[in-house]
């Protein structure tokens, strides 16, 4: 009875330590879920929420897009902001980019590849 407690105590032990590595512990990692730097603008209005690898984009009611999450991932919305503060219609994903459709027909895209990536080439 002993071995068998050693034993499951033993195959928990790494399992713990994972889980806390990969976000159901300590923040050493940025997955992006953090959006208290927008909260007041995610207040009310949100319609649709779309995510990607480790980042956000709310559609508001108003046809403005409101992004969060982890700059790292080349995701920043900042170089599109303007074109993203009226006129959305839908926003789309493929997990590393984002492309919004706007009243006229236009398109604004943002995203890029991952950091890890760049580092390989």
């Amino acid at each position: 009875m002993i071995i068998k407690k050693i034993l499951q105590l033993s195959l928990l032990i790494p399992f713990l330590l994972l889980a806390s590595l990969y976000g159901h512990g300590p923040a050493i990692y940025n997955y992006g879920g953090d959006s208290s730097s927008v909260a007041s603008e995610l207040a009310s209005g949100v319609s649709t929420i779309i995510s990607a690898t480790n980042y956000f984009a709310a559609l508001k009611e108003d046809g403005s897009v409101v992004t969060w999450g982890d700059s790292d991932w080349r995701r920043d919305s900042s170089g599109v902001a303007t074109e993203l503060s009226s006129g959305v219609i839908e926003i789309f994903s493929n997990g590393g980019a984002f492309a919004a459709l706007k009243e006229d027909d236009s398109v604004v895209t943002w995203g890029g590849v991952s950091p890890y990536y760049q580092q390989l080439n």
